[in-house]
């Protein structure tokens, strides 16, 4: 064809060119280092991910613990403008409780998947992406009469492991990212495009040539995405699951959010666990149940002690080290070295200190919280 070129994938160029952002990537969506990045990315259409698994965002929120992962979700634009933004955010109403990012649905889901540890997916063209990427890929849905052969698309179905729903999601993510094959991703790119990193520098000599002008002496610019542009859909986490094992002084933390419910024997259902909110949480039936109530310093903790006959103690923030409990024993305080930056901190540190101070209400008391992979030391003084 004498009027077509054949200038590569300008997207699979961009997105190579920002890798080396990854860490400020996954920085702008509240990842460290040791946090798990976990994204669900669906096309549109009855055989999407959502399609056909319409409460798996839910689900996978409620299997994964707060404390080392995080959930992403990137939709297909023509799933926000057919059903619409707000009807889209009622549908994930408790999941961003839960604390998922929702990534808009026009700019930052490429900087998302480069901060992505692994992705569930579907046929659509991000799965492909991240495949490309050599990003470890799950597929939740797939339906192979709808992918071309031959395609990129195709080698996905192929290679990708499906998701199974029976299964517990996390031991599925963890076999995922260790049996990742790069080679296979490279198969995959190489169906993505033919020509890498060239898509920029092809084009613009396409355009001098078509126009007659001379073509700049230097290489087309590709420029990165940019940090700025990764502003994901969030709510602060209000509630919580907490389960607590105790070695000595030494008190093993996990918690889930409280917003979404798992399926049976998984998340927070396969362990006893404390059910920690926020006084003004939007959902009175989980602070009402709640043994653990984080009060503002404008609530009294006996008046809400009082109201709330299933608490077991109510949490206030005195300073960003330093918190008083109210607990059906007793009174007593919590001492931290340094600020906690955690979600629900306050909570994960009264049932840390509740193991300790449910068996002997000591005057003072010293104990070490490990909470993902943080060690926080914290002084329990009975007042």
């Amino acid at each position: 064809m004498p009027n077509a070129v054949v200038a590569g994938d300008p997207c699979l160029d961009r997105l190579t060119a920002s890798l080396p952002l990854r860490q400020q990537y996954r920085r702008a969506l509240g990842a460290d280092r040791d946090t798990t990045v976990v994204t669900l990315t669906s096309t549109w259409g009855p055989n999407s991910l959502l399609g056909r698994n319409p409460e798996l965002i839910d689900s996978t929120l409620a299997e994964l613990p707060l404390d080392d992962h995080i959930v992403t979700a990137i939709i297909h634009p023509n799933v926000w403008f057919a059903h619409g933004p707000w009807q889209i955010r009622r549908w994930l109403a408790d999941a961003l409780r839960a604390g998922l990012r929702l990534i808009p649905p026009l700019q930052g889901w490429q900087a998302t998947l480069i901060a992505s540890d692994v992705v569930i997916g579907d046929h659509g063209a991000v799965t492909g992406y991240a495949a490309a990427l050599s990003i470890p890929t799950l597929l939740a849905s797939f339906p192979d009469h709808e992918v071309a052969p031959g395609s990129a698309a195709e080698l996905v179905g192929r290679f990708a492991p499906r998701l199974d729903r029976r299964r517990a999601l996390p031991e599925q993510l963890a076999e995922t990212r260790s049996r990742h094959d790069s080679e296979r991703s490279q198969q995959i790119a190489q169906r993505v495009s033919s020509r890498p990193g060239q898509c920029a520098d092809v084009l613009r000599s396409t355009f001098y040539r078509m126009t007659g002008l001379a073509e700049p002496p230097f290489a087309a610019p590709v420029p990165p995405y940019p940090v700025a542009g990764l502003d994901a859909d969030r709510e602060p986490i209000r509630s919580c699951r907490i389960s607590c094992d105790r070695e000595c002084d030494d008190i093993l933390l996990r918690s889930w959010p409280a917003d979404v419910v798992p399926a049976p024997r998984r998340g927070y259902r396969a362990t006893e666990t404390y059910v920690a909110v926020e006084l003004t949480h939007p959902r009175r039936d989980l602070a009402a149940n709640a043994d653990i109530l984080v009060i503002g310093q404008g609530h009294t903790g006996r008046e809400v002690l009082a109201s709330h006959p299933a608490a077991l103690m109510v949490v206030t923030v005195v300073a960003s080290d330093r918190l008083s409990v109210l607990h059906r024993r007793g009174r007593f305080e919590i001492e931290l070295p340094e600020p906690v930056d955690l979600p629900m901190w306050p909570a994960l540190m009264a049932a840390a200190s509740h193991c300790i101070y449910r068996r002997s209400q000591p005057e003072v008391s010293d104990g070490v919280a490990h909470i993902g992979s943080r060690r926080i030391p914290f002084r329990l003084k009975s007042i």
